[in-house]
């Protein structure tokens, strides 16, 4: 699972990725069903949809059926740094505590991806995910 705050971006993620042969679906709405994520191998969606009640119960069940490899936090540093104008971001921070160290997940739990940040910025994400 891929979480990315600029559709744009997720689409692009997912041209490239169909290139390389690779099973990918952007997820657009909370309302997905679990058959729409089942069977790709990537999922992307923007952080409203992966803070959704319902998409979370779909990553949980992916959890419990030993099928979600990964949560990836992609341009990291905006869930900090964007949470004033857009709260779901530090929400998404809060929920993948949940993943951070479940025994069932096939490789590391949560990773992020970012080029550049603060100090301040890195420790307060740290904090927000217990991790510090």
């Amino acid at each position: 699972v891929v979480i990315c705050p600029l559709i744009v971006l997720c689409y692009d993620m997912k041209r490239q990725l169909q290139e390389m042969g690779i099973r990918v679906t952007v997820i657009r709405s909370a309302s997905t069903t679990y058959s729409l994520v089942y069977g790709n191998e990537v999922v992307i969606m923007v952080p409203e949809v992966a803070a959704a009640p319902s998409m979370f119960a779909i990553l949980r069940r992916l959890d419990n059926e030993h099928l979600l490899g990964a949560i990836c936090c992609d341009e990291f540093h905006t869930y900090y740094t964007w949470s004033s104008i857009r709260p779901v971001m530090l929400e998404i921070l809060q929920r993948c505590r949940v993943f951070v160290r479940s025994p069932r997940l096939m490789y590391e739990a949560v990773f992020c991806l970012l080029i550049t940040t603060t100090s301040f910025c890195y420790y307060n994400i740290l904090s927000v995910l217990l991790l510090h």
